[in-house]
Formats: structure tokens, sequence, C-alpha cells
């Protein structure tokens, strides 16, 4: 279960750091469901699974800028008895105005500093996927990724944990007769990234009664929740 409750006080000098920690050793881990729409066949094939990823703050290197990147390994296993493999090596840049993850060859502007509610950003600026199809979903030039905090400080309830000083990131809420994209990002303080969700489907279903999820043909929605951190 997912829930908000009253925001908690926050103090306006804070320019909100703290939602994405830098500690050497601290990590984050999360369940991740994966749903895949295929198309080939009609009804579509719908496959899913789950696995769990751990993501933990490494080392520190400077940038051909002079600037500070903080090494995250991300660590993958397919079941919960299972031992922690090596899935990839990415990082995260750290500064004065914004964070960016950097995976895959690709650089995110997750957050901008100082955190305040209504704040918008383009955070796929860095991004150029416009001859790539299969990342075509994130290109900024033809679909609305423009960031928004659309919730500051707010204490949520993700399964398990009750968490105080939430921030909620709206990163795309589109949808038309044919195509349905969503993005959100949910970070606590001195946690991190805490849930995340992407939505990014197709059809050519004619509109019913029925949801976009229920008529979508191809696509995927991705979904990552918090089941353990490093204290």
């Amino acid at each position: 279960m997912l829930g908000c409750k009253e925001a908690s006080f926050r103090d306006e000098s804070d320019f909100g750091y703290n939602y994405q920690p830098k500690t050497e050793g601290h990590w984050v881990e999360y369940m991740v469901d994966s749903t895949t729409y295929n198309d080939v066949t009609s009804p579509p094939t719908i496959f899913t699974t789950t696995f769990y990823l751990r993501e933990e703050i490494d080392s520190v290197f400077q940038d051909a800028s002079g600037e500070d990147n903080i090494v995250v390994t991300q660590y993958r296993k397919e079941n919960l008895s299972d031992s922690w493999d090596v899935y990839q090596v990415g990082s995260f840049k750290i500064s004065e105005s914004s964070h960016q993850r950097y995976f895959n060859d690709l650089r995110f502007i997750s957050l901008i500093f100082p955190v305040a509610e209504g704040r918008e950003w383009q955070g796929h600026s860095f991004l150029n996927v416009g001859n790539e199809p299969t990342l075509e979903y994130l290109d900024d030039t033809r679909y609305d990724w423009n960031y928004q905090y659309t919730a500051i400080d707010e204490v949520m309830v993700i399964d398990s944990f009750t968490l105080d000083s939430c921030l909620t990131v709206l990163q795309i809420d589109e949808e038309n007769l044919f195509e349905k994209k969503f993005g959100q990002e949910l970070y606590a303080r001195n946690i991190g990234l805490v849930s995340k969700e992407l939505l990014v489907l197709n059809t050519q279903a004619p509109p019913s009664g029925a949801s976009f999820i229920d008529r979508a043909e191809s696509g995927f929605i991705v979904t990552w929740r918090l089941r353990a951190y490093k204290d």
C-alpha cells in the first residue's frame, strides 16, 4: 500500500540535498516488478517477472570537468534466497544545483536544488535518443518529459515502511487514444529513491469502457519498491 499523510514541517533554508545520500557504503534494496506487452500475438502476450536490486554507493572520482562523481554499483538477484551478483555500474553526480543519475550511457537530471513544490525542469536534457527506436519514448522533443515536484516532505507509507519527509517527482503523465506514458519517483530524506513507476504503453484497440492498461498491446510497466536500506 502506498499512501500519503499530512505534510511535515520543512526548514525553508534546507535545499534538500539529503534526499540523495552520498555516504560510501550506503545502500538501498528494491523489489522490481516488470510487465511486458508483446503484440506479435493476438491477443498480446503479457510477460511478468519479479527480481531484486541493490544500489550501493562506492568510491568518488572526478570527471573531465573536475567535478566529483559517485560510483554506484547495482546488484541483482532473482530470488530472495539467492546471493547478490553485480549487475551493472553507474554513477551519481550531485552538485549544488542538481542530482544526476548515469546508467547505461543515459544521464537523467533526477532532482534539482533547492527542492520546492511546483518547480519544473527538463530531466532528459542530456539525452539524445532520436535515432534509437527502443528508446524513442525518452525523447523530450516528442513527449512532455517535464519533471515537477508535486509533494515535499510528506509522510508516506510504502508497504511496511512509514517514511517521513518524502519527495514526489512527477516525470510525465500523458495519455491519448493510442499512447500512455506515466513516470514518477519518490525520494526519502537520508535514504534516497524509495519508489519508482514507469509505464509506457501503446494500443490500436478502439476506446471502450476498459482501462488503457487492459487495452494495451505493446510496451511495458516497471515498478521499484523499497524493501531494505542501510541506516
